[in-house]
């Protein structure tokens, strides 16, 4: 059976409800780390994010949200 990936739960920064989102959602992108269930680094976009942020923020962390193709990039390191 396939496992499926999940968005990783906010904390620190991200999960504050008292910081300004536009913090929050820089901080889940560039300061966790998502990876796809074959360990493909990825980067959420930012609408992804501020549904991910908007669903912590009303059920809390032990609601895990799938990852959906076409709602990230693909991690590439800079050589």
């Amino acid at each position: 059976m396939a496992s499926v990936a999940t968005w990783t739960t906010p904390r620190g920064v991200s999960a504050n409800q008292e910081k300004m989102i536009v913090e929050r959602i820089s901080h889940y992108r560039f300061n966790l780390a998502h990876t796809l269930a074959d360990g493909t680094k990825v980067i959420p976009h930012v609408t992804t994010v501020r549904n991910v942020i908007n669903v912590f923020d009303q059920f809390g962390p032990d609601i895990p949200l799938a990852v959906d193709e076409g709602s990230y990039d693909v991690y590439e390191e800079e050589s």
